[in-house]
């Protein structure tokens, strides 16, 4: 017997009141100090992501009414560590000087459309010392600096 989809929106509400009375009255050191709230936050994440991928499945029109719910199952999917209030990022990696580049993503030249419609600003502190680096060293640097961000609680996005 197929599930109602209103059962997925169900699911997705009570994660996130769930959530809320999880960190409700942390601040961020409290929250990752505690284990047991990381556990219980990251779980009703994942009940979110898989209760929107499932209503994607089996109820288009009210999916189609979920803004950006394709890139939130995305997001989640590739950042199941992600810890609320950490910076969301775009790890990439250019031949330019790191201005001129994110200001073309800005302006939709050669761009992501993450950067394109989320980004605010460069973070130098986390690419700085990096420069200059050959191609294949800068291959390996973005899938490495991903994967430390993504350790430390940060949200990535790479292309």
């Amino acid at each position: 017997m197929q599930r109602d989809p209103r059962a997925f929106l169900w699911d997705v509400r009570e994660s996130a009141l769930a959530i809320q009375s999880f960190i409700a009255g942390m601040d961020m050191a409290a929250y990752a100090g505690n284990a047991m709230a990381q556990a219980a936050v990251e779980r009703k994440f994942e009940i979110i992501g898989e209760a929107l991928n499932q209503l994607s499945k089996f109820d288009a029109a009210a999916s189609a009414r979920i803004p950006d719910l394709a890139q939130i199952v995305a997001f989640r999917k590739n950042n199941p560590n992600y810890m609320d209030g950490k910076p969301c990022v775009y790890v990439g990696m250019t031949g330019l000087d790191p201005d001129v580049r994110f200001d073309k993503h800005k302006a939709g030249i050669q761009a992501n459309s993450y950067v394109t419609k989320y980004g605010l600003r460069l973070l130098p502190d986390l690419y700085e010392g990096f420069n200059p680096m050959t191609y294949k060293d800068a291959v390996d640097k973005e899938i490495e600096v991903g994967i430390d961000l993504r350790s430390a609680g940060f949200g990535v996005w790479q292309a």
